[in-house]
């Protein structure tokens, strides 16, 4: 079996498991509950802390957050963009918790959802990229990761294996 390298650390065949705590959004906005929560993930072995890189621009479509727009109060948010906001990571933010997770001994990574934050993982340079699940039907985003060279993880729930060999040959090309 082939050996993949994620930071300094080799994978492969008998080799305990990478293991990756998914923190994504659930900080809630709040960078403290994030440097608390890469913390407890590093205390607990863990050797990355992984999050999500959107915006409320990239993170659905502008219908359907329109149509949302004026229905939604939640976390004592008025308004879908404010929440949005509060719960996206700014591009300081990822600095921020990028340095903060070097200080701690634990890898950083994201799961970007915009070619923008492509670029901004790549000049963060994670060890490894994310791919979520409902990204495997977007060829020329797999494509534009690819091309970075760093390992990737493709998460593939609800996937065909059409879809999955599909996605695969995007990102080898």
């Amino acid at each position: 079996m082939k050996e993949i390298k994620i930071g300094s650390r080799v994978v492969q065949e008998f080799t305990p498991p990478f293991v990756i705590a998914e923190i994504g959004a659930n900080y809630n906005g709040d960078i403290e509950v994030a440097k608390e929560m890469v913390i407890k993930a590093r205390d607990a072995g863990v050797e990355c802390a992984k999050f999500q890189s959107w915006t409320k621009e990239s993170i659905m479509s502008r219908e359907l957050y329109d149509k949302r727009e004026a229905e939604l109060t939640v976390f004592g948010h008025k308004t879908q963009s404010e929440l949005l906001d509060y719960l996206s990571m700014s591009e300081k933010d990822h600095f921020v918790l990028k340095e903060f997770c070097d200080s701690q001994g634990i890898m950083f990574s994201t799961t970007p959802i915009s070619f923008r934050h492509v670029d901004l993982m790549a000049d963060l340079d994670v060890p490894f990229f994310k791919i979520a699940s409902m990204d495997v039907n977007h060829p020329l985003f797999i494509e534009y990761i690819g091309k970075k060279g760093k390992p990737t993880i493709l998460s593939t729930g609800m996937s065909s294996i059409r879809e999955v060999a599909t996605a695969v040959d995007a990102f080898l090309s």
